[in-house]
């Protein structure tokens, strides 16, 4: 018995010899740490409430972990100025940074060495300047949040977020931003939260919104405005809210039948023009919808009682309730959509009535169309068969834009044809055999005559979205949406 415990002690005593070892390492370490957060308490005015001693563990807002590293700061809402010194992306198990509220000013020291860092939260104070890579090597990072902090120099938006490959929410409303929206979102499948409204990008919606899983994308009140169509929001079917609102959109608005669970649509102060497609009605949980100074064409669109709308001015519908609009200006309307529904026509072609202060169209004494003179825009599009059905039409002058496809068949069913002007074009295929009384004019298009193939269907969009927002996360969100609107 008397040689098991001495054989008991000698263990003990070893394991007490090993930690004698170990544990100086782990205070040589965390003294680094306690370095690095003198130099930071040294650096706010006035020092945080507690911020003292040799031990930053046992600091208000500071958390570490079981080797004594620093792996939390919280100084939410102190009000204290300074800076951040240069050693703090020393601070390499650091998982949470929350400066957010405070007055902190200069230059963005480069965050790359925070190789553990999952949430930062830079709101709301007065930084000067965003290094290069500001965020390269986070592997780990989670949310990003730099709002309301105007004094930064113009930056571009960071790239490098591809390598954070658990990140859920980048959010950075008025920070600064400048120049186009990289092309970057099919290799972030984590993201789900893109907010990036009040900056100064410009340029179009990136095509890779579209292999993303973003659910919620505010991009409102660019200061120059986003510009360019919309085409990519009928392909985001996780999104629940959209604001685009004040900026300078253009064309039409997609179908948004692939959006179940898209509650919230704010285009408002825009440059949309075309028919309101009527797929919203099935969209089950859509609760708000602002679509007002725009330049919409067509039928007034109608809503589910459960939905709030704003159109703003209904004249530019063809009624000022839900009805169906006059034969004549559905055909024109579909001669619009081929050509992407331009401005130009959009500005003029309003009301129900094409013989109406309509630009670019004539009608006869019977008040049918009589003249389409669509020449010398450099649209692009095709040739809408609907025009076949435009039965008092005489003259239809396309030349001179950048139209491709065929002729459509249904032109020679049009009984008072006189002249299809069509020359300086890429309008391929066959001609179609007219009445002799039908001058055709196609020359200037170098495929006429000529089948082209029809180009391929793009691929299916492959998606993977992982849901992983916690619900006091949701909470967040939805006071900062109501902030925000």
């Amino acid at each position: 018995m008397n040689g098991e415990r001495n054989d008991f002690l000698q263990e003990f005593r070893l394991i007490v010899a090993i930690f004698a070892v170990l544990i100086p390492n782990n205070r040589r370490v965390s003294a680094d740490d306690a370095t690095i957060m003198a130099s930071f308490a040294k650096s706010l005015s006035p020092p945080p409430v507690g911020w003292s001693g040799n031990d930053p563990c046992k600091w208000p807002g500071v958390e570490c972990d079981g080797m004594g590293r620093v792996k939390s700061i919280n100084l939410s809402s102190m009000f204290v100025t300074g800076r951040l010194p240069p050693d703090i992306n020393q601070l390499s198990s650091l998982k949470t940074l929350n400066l957010e509220m405070n007055k902190l000013s200069g230059p963005l020291p480069p965050f790359s060495y925070l190789s553990s860092l999952e949430d930062l939260n830079l709101d709301n104070n007065n930084f000067t300047s965003v290094p290069p890579n500001f965020l390269s090597g986070l592997t780990n990072l989670r949310t990003v949040s730099i709002n309301d902090v105007p004094s930064l120099a113009p930056w571009t938006f960071p790239g490098e977020i591809t390598e954070s490959s658990s990140l859920v929410s980048f959010s950075c409303g008025r920070c600064n931003l400048v120049g186009p929206i990289p092309d970057i979102f099919g290799s972030i499948p984590t993201l789900q939260i893109l907010k990036l409204s009040y900056n100064n990008l410009t340029g179009g919606l990136p095509p890779s919104l579209a292999e993303s899983g973003i659910q919620v994308l505010v991009l409102n009140n660019q200061l120059s405005g986003l510009s360019g169509r919309v085409d990519v929001l009928g392909n985001m079917e996780q999104v629940t809210q959209i604001w685009l609102h004040v900026n300078k959109f253009t064309g039409p608005i997609p179908d948004f039948s692939g959006s179940q669970f898209l509650s919230d649509l704010e285009l408002r102060d825009n440059l949309l023009t075309g028919v309101i497609p009527d797929s919203f009605a099935s969209l089950p949980k859509l609760s708000n919808v602002s679509l007002q100074n725009n330049m919409f064409q067509g039928p007034m669109p109608s809503f589910p009682r459960n939905v709030q709308v704003n159109l703003g001015n209904t004249d530019r519908f063809c009624y000022p309730v839900p009805k169906p609009c006059d034969q004549e200006v559905n055909l024109l309307l579909e001669v619009a959509k081929e050509l992407g529904y331009p401005l130009v026509l959009a500005d003029s072609w309003k009301g129900n009535d094409p013989c109406e202060d309509w630009d670019f169209v004539a009608c006869d004494v019977s008040g049918k169309v009589s003249v389409i003179n669509l020449s010398k825009h450099s649209w692009v599009g095709t040739i809408s068969p609907a025009i076949g059905n435009l039965t008092g039409l005489r003259q239809l002058l396309l030349h001179d834009n950048k139209l491709t496809g065929v002729i459509p068949e249904t032109l020679t069913n049009l009984p008072h044809l006189q002249l299809l002007d069509l020359s300086n074009n890429n309008i391929s295929g066959k001609i179609p055999h007219f009445s002799s009384n039908v001058t055709v004019k196609t020359d200037g298009n170098p495929f006429i005559g000529i089948d082209l193939p029809k180009p391929s269907p793009p691929p299916p969009v492959s998606r993977q979205v992982i849901l992983v927002i916690p619900k006091e996360r949701e909470e967040e969100q939805e006071h900062d949406d109501r902030d925000e609107r």
